[in-house]
């Protein structure tokens, strides 16, 4: 099962991709941010269904301005803002796990004038702006003086079913190890190592 597992999403290099089959979850705001997180294990046994990807902290941004190394775009009044949306679940049977998921990054990106100058040939502002535009996948607005553009971003579905193992506290699947917590009908995984965008899979039981 080899996939970019989290989308850490840069204008104009992001593709889109299919859904996945998915179940009704909470929120990923509602799942956010993790606290006072500790491994205590658990029975996994059944399907959990995403609820949400969390950050190592709450300040933590997912996806990253794609002109950083600008400085005119890293200035004040630059700004990005992103949400990573999981859908799907995990379905374990005492052997092996199948995971269904997709992810969506959703972004809202702020630049300047100076820093659409500084990026942009065309002549006015406005149509610097207009030409940032990636449909579907984003899509731009120029007013009161920034260009203000909304993208919502799927990375590559996984579907694939593989084996797993359970040491402890600690799960370890695929490529992927975390220690984990079963704390009534919620289930927080880990991850060790992560980017630091993201740590934590927080899913809510669907069935045993």
């Amino acid at each position: 099962m080899k996939s970019r597992p989290f989308l850490l999403c840069a204008l104009a290099a992001c593709g889109g991709g299919s859904t996945a089959p998915s179940v009704d979850a909470p929120t990923a705001s509602a799942a956010c941010p993790v606290e006072a997180y500790a491994p205590c294990g658990g029975d996994l046994s059944g399907t959990w269904v995403f609820a949400g990807l969390c950050p190592e902290a709450p300040d933590d941004v997912p996806c990253e301005s794609p002109f950083s190394d600008n400085a005119a775009c890293t200035a004040d009044g630059n700004t990005v803002a992103c949400t990573l949306v999981p859908e799907g679940s995990l379905s374990f049977d005492g052997a092996n796990v199948h995971v269904v998921r997709t992810l969506t990054a959703e972004t809202t990106y702020v630049f300047t004038d100076a820093c659409l100058a500084a990026v942009r040939e065309e002549a006015t502002p406005e149509e610097r702006c207009a030409g940032l535009d990636r449909p579907p996948a984003l899509s731009c607005t120029y007013a009161a003086g920034a260009c203000t553009c909304l993208g919502s971003v799927e990375d590559e579905p996984i579907d694939a079913t593989v084996p797993y193992t359970v040491t402890g506290n600690d799960l370890a699947f695929d490529e992927f190890t975390a220690t984990y917590c079963v704390a009534g009908d919620v289930l927080t995984l880990d991850f060790d190592p992560h980017p630091q965008s993201w740590r934590y899979w927080v899913l809510q039981r669907a069935s045993r």
